[in-house]
């Protein structure tokens, strides 16, 4: 399946199950191999060309984070809670320990949380998003498996999660 329609019906999927409509344009797919973003000027996930199952999901499911963030302007105190619980750590460090190829202490679902919340929340998301919305057992993210179930600081930002999400439904209503 062309990445343009799996995506697609990601997002679809997205706003049915948690009735938030998204304003987006169509996707695009660009050659840098491990970047991608929301663009808030176009209101477009811009992917990796590349990307397919689990990597496009995580990155589709993280990128609809953002779009979130700016569509609904997610209040501050939702996101200051990531905040709390990020060591602050600059992207090219965060860049460095996600080549070092070893999963993310407990509590984190990626290296690339770790670089402040909003990306936390993103990454968050991306993976609850990825592993069908369960807040237990054993989820796969970044190319690592971890228990849920056992991770206490996981589980809490899933229940911020959540509540985001809940809160971007309010406003849609």
């Amino acid at each position: 399946m062309a990445p343009t329609h799996t995506t697609q019906k990601l997002i679809r999927h997205f706003q049915r199950t948690h009735g938030i409509p998204l304003n987006l344009r169509k996707p695009r797919f660009w050659a840098n191999r491990f970047n991608a973003y929301y663009d808030v000027a176009t209101r477009q996930l811009m992917l990796p060309r590349q990307a397919r199952g689990a990597e496009l999901r995580e990155f589709t499911f993280h990128e609809i984070g953002h779009a979130l963030i700016h569509q609904y302007v997610v209040p501050v105190r939702f996101i200051s809670r990531f905040v709390s619980e990020s060591p602050g750590l600059s992207r090219n460090k965060a860049l460095d320990l996600m080549g070092d190829d070893v999963p993310a202490p407990p509590g984190w679902v990626s290296w690339y949380a770790m670089i402040n919340g909003t990306e936390d929340f993103c990454e968050v998301l991306g993976a609850y998003a990825a592993n069908g919305y369960r807040s237990q057992g054993e989820w796969r993210f970044n190319g690592f498996s971890f228990n849920v179930s056992e991770d206490r600081l996981l589980q809490k930002k899933i229940a911020w999660v959540e509540e985001i999400l809940q809160e971007c439904h309010l406003q849609a209503a």
